[in-house]
C-alpha cells in the first residue's frame, strides 16, 4: 500500500508517492507555489496553489499501482486539534488559514506542521533513525522545529511545541511575526536576509555567493547569523538533551560553509559534561522531508482512525512490536482492549516475540485465523489487515480492522 505526501512551501509544492512497509519513495513531484501573475493578488494566488495541490494529489493517485492509503499535507503553522487545517499562521501563504483541505479535495486529508513533519520523516527513515530523543531545526525561509520526546512528537497544547525558530537569541533585536524579540527566525531566516544585510542581498544564496567570494561585508552577516544559530541550538540542548540535532531547510545546502563555523561556536557555548559534544546533523531527505513525514503522520493517523471508528469502545493506540518486522496493535480504553494480530507467514520464521503493552498475546496456529481478543477474556472475533507503518525509532507496527465482535461472558 501507499501514501502520499504534500509539502506546501512558500516557493515550491512537493508530493511524494510513499511505499508504506518500507518508507521507498515510488514517485515524487514539484510545482512553483506562486506563478509570476499572482504575487501582486494574494487571492488569485491562493487559487493556484490550492489547484495545484489536487493536481498532484490526483496524478500521483493515477501513478500508484496499489491502494493508497491515506493523504497528508505539511504546511507551515499551526494545525487545528484533529490535523484537518491550518487554524494559525499568520503574514504567510494568504488563504491557508482555516482552509480545509478534506472538503476541498474531497477525501481524508491529515494536515501537520512542515517542520514536524520533517521531524517525523528523519527520525523514521534518516538520520534521527534509531534515536528517541531529537530535536530538529528546518532553515529556510523562516525557522520551523520539532521536538521527538521518548519516541514520540511532542505537539504540546495548541499543537505550539516545536517553535523552535521564535527562541530569543538576541532581545535586543525587532520582534518576529509572533511578537518574539530577537528571534532565531529573524537571526538566520531567509525571510530577513535583505533587512540583516542592510540590503546588500535579497537571498542566502547570494549572501553565501559572496562570502565565497571573499567579500568581508558578507563574512560578518553569515558569521553574526551562525553565531545566533549556535546560541540558539545550545540552549535547545540545555532543554531537552536530545541524543541528536538534526538541521534541514534549504539554508543547509550551504553545507561546510555552515557546519564548521558552526562547530566552532558550538564549542563555546554548549555545555559538554565530561567533554560529551551532541552530534549535529543534516538532514538526508533535503527539501522532500516535509512531503515524506506528511506520508509518515497521515497513514499513522489514518491507522488510529481506523480502530477507533471500529472498535467503539477503545481508542488511544499503543502499540505491540516484535522482533525484526512482526507486526501487532494493541489498544487501551477505561475498559481495556487488546488487539493482537500474528502474521503466520512471518511468525513461523520468528518463533519469539516480545510485547510492549498490556493484556495476553494469542497463540496462533499454523493455519488459523487471525484472531483479536478482548481483554483477558478467551472471546475472539476474526480481523482483516489493514496496514503497517514505520513506528518512531524505526519498528513496525501494524492495525487491524475487527469483522465482528463477541461479547465477552467473564
Amino acid at each position: 500500500m501507499n501514501a502520499i505526501g504534500i509539502d506546501l512551501g512558500g516557493t515550491w509544492i512537493k508530493g511524494v508517492l510513499m511505499q508504506i512497509e518500507t518508507g521507498e519513495i515510488v514517485k515524487q513531484s514539484y510545482h512553483p507555489t506562486h506563478r509570476e501573475e499572482d504575487r501582486t493578488d494574494a487571492q488569485l494566488g491562493a487559487v493556484h496553489w490550492q489547484q495545484a495541490v489536487a493536481e498532484i494529489v490526483a496524478q500521483l493517485q493515477a501513478d500508484s499501482t496499489s491502494l493508497v492509503k491515506a493523504i497528508g499535507l505539511s504546511a507551515p503553522g499551526l494545525p487545528n486539534e484533529t490535523n484537518q487545517y491550518i487554524e494559525w499562521m499568520p503574514g504567510r501563504l494568504s488563504g491557508l488559514e482555516q482552509f480545509h483541505w478534506g472538503d476541498f479535495l474531497k477525501q481524508p486529508v491529515h494536515v501537520v506542521n512542515d517542520a514536524h513533519a520533517a521531524l517525523l520523516a528523519e527520525s523514521r527513515f534518516g538520520v534521527a533513525k534509531g534515536h528517541n530523543n531529537v530535536v530538529m531545526l528546518t532553515l529556510g525561509t523562516g525557522v520551523g522545529g520539532g521536538v521527538l520526546i521518548d519516541g514520540k512528537l511532542f505537539q504540546g497544547n495548541f499543537q505550539r511545541a516545536g517553535s523552535l525558530g521564535h527562541i530569543t537569541v538576541g532581545a535586543e533585536t525587532d520582534r518576529d511575526i509572533t511578537g518574539q524579540p530577537g528571534s532565531l527566525e529573524n537571526a538566520i531566516g531567509n525571510a530577513t536576509i535583505e533587512k540583516r544585510s542592510m540590503g546588500r542581498f535579497t537571498s542566502t544564496y547570494q549572501l553565501l555567493e559572496a562570502v565565497k567570494q571573499g567579500d568581508y561585508f558578507a563574512q560578518w552577516v553569515w558569521l553574526s547569523s551562525v553565531q545566533r544559530l549556535a546560541v540558539g541550538i545550545s540552549s535547545l540542548l540545555n532543554a531537552f538533551s536530545p541524543e541528536v540535532v538534526v538541521l534541514g531547510g534549504g539554508i543547509t545546502q550551504a553545507e561546510d560553509e555552515l557546519l564548521l563555523p558552526l562547530a566552532e561556536f558550538m564549542s563555546l557555548y554548549e555545555w559538554r559534561p565530561g567533554s560529551r559534544a551532541t552530534p549535529i546533523k543534516l538532514a538526508q531527505f533535503g527539501d522532500m522531508a516535509g512531503a515524506i513525514g506528511a506520508a509518515s503522520f497521515a497513514i499513522q493517523n489514518e491507522l488510529k482512525n481506523t480502530i477507533s471508528r471500529t472498535v467503539d469502545s477503545c481508542f488511544d493506540v499503543d502499540y505491540w512490536v516484535l522482533p525484526g518486522s512482526l507486526l501487532k496493535t494493541s489498544l487501551t480504553s477505561p475498559n481495556p482492549c487488546t488487539l493482537v494480530k500474528h502474521d503466520r507467514s512471518i511468525h513461523s520464521k520468528m518463533p519469539g516475540y516480545s510485547r510492549y503493552g498490556r493484556g495476553p498475546a494469542i497463540p496462533d496456529s499454523a493455519n488459523g485465523p487471525l484472531v483479536c481478543q478482548y481483554n483477558s477474556c478467551r472471546t475472539y472475533g476474526p480481523c482483516v489487515w489493514v496496514g503497517t507503518q514505520p513506528d518512531y525509532g524505526g519498528r513496525d507496527v501494524a492495525a487491524l480492522r475487527v469483522i465482528s465482535w463477541f461479547q465477552p461472558h467473564c
